[in-house]
């Protein structure tokens, strides 16, 4: 047996006998957790204690925790410990605020926000119609009468004018009427 792979035995022999609770490599960084450390994760993290609180009390930095647990995503002891202590806590919270939601409806209506995403107040949605209107690029006069199907208003011969003609002024020895030629009837007369 190698000088190295012996060394790293009696390391665990002496961890088993004092009843540590991280694995440590031969330069001493932690590796892993034993069985009572994996046990004192799970109960810290149910009693909804902070990483930083759990590695002082397994008595490594806060970031050999975060190490030792791994990414979210990862399933090794450290990390499944934490979260199964973080779950029972969570529902522990759950189960206590049911319990006061029957003295209390606040706190349904902020579990029923919290955890089922229920909303109060949501704004409504924007109304969108499918209605685009489209309107033309402007014309020139000729490329308004190409559109017609004509060459220009002298081939319109078949349009017949139909604006009113301005009325006829009979009287013309009467100025026409304005504000200074208006006179006031005379009341007395």
């Amino acid at each position: 047996m190698s000088e190295k792979s012996q060394a790293a035995a009696e390391r665990a022999l002496r961890v088993l006998e004092r009843g540590e609770l991280v694995l440590r490599d031969v330069e001493g960084k932690p590796t892993g957790l034993t069985t009572s450390g994996l046990e004192l994760v799970e109960r810290l993290a149910a009693r909804a204690s902070t990483q930083n609180y759990i590695a002082g009390r397994l008595g490594i930095t806060a970031s050999a925790f975060k190490r030792l647990l791994g990414r979210t995503d990862d399933d090794g002891q450290a990390r499944l410990a934490w979260e199964r202590g973080r779950a029972e806590h969570e529902q522990d919270v759950i189960r206590k605020l049911l319990a006061h939601g029957q003295k209390n409806v606040i706190a349904l209506i902020f579990y029923s926000k919290a955890k089922l995403g229920f909303r109060e107040n949501e704004p409504t949605p924007a109304v969108e119609s499918n209605i685009k209107i489209v309107l033309p690029r402007p014309m020139t006069e000729e490329q308004y009468y190409k559109t017609l199907g004509m060459t220009g208003p002298d081939t319109a011969n078949n349009i017949k004018d139909v604006t009113p003609k301005p009325p006829a002024i009979t009287d013309q020895t009467k100025p026409p009427l304005s504000w200074s030629s208006f006179q006031p009837e005379d009341s007395n007369q």
